[in-house]
């Protein structure tokens, strides 16, 4: 999976906080899947922010997305890895 993260030039500059606190300087585009991983980015409050304001667009596998929280971060359990944010339940992990 891929999560580029892309300034769009409306502000110089993106501050994320939740992710090491760190600047993104326009123009940025980067991979962020390798660094953080599915769920930090999914759960980040400042990067989502960034997007509410346009600041940066999100593309998860070619898609734009609007919403982190969609990001699926499957768990693994009995028969491999599922679901998006997936919870334990009497069988194992599973995904909704």
């Amino acid at each position: 999976m891929s999560i580029i993260v892309t300034t769009t030039g409306l502000t110089s500059s993106v501050f994320l906080k939740d992710l090491g606190s760190r600047t993104l300087d326009h123009p940025f585009s980067k991979d962020f899947e390798p660094e953080f991983g599915q769920e930090q980015v999914s759960l980040s409050v400042s990067l989502q922010t960034a997007v509410n304001n346009l600041y940066v667009e999100v593309e998860v596998n070619g898609d734009i997305v609007s919403d982190l929280s969609l990001i699926s971060y499957g768990v693994d359990g009995a028969t491999g890895s599922q679901g998006i944010q997936g919870e334990v339940g009497a069988t194992g992990s599973q995904g909704i």
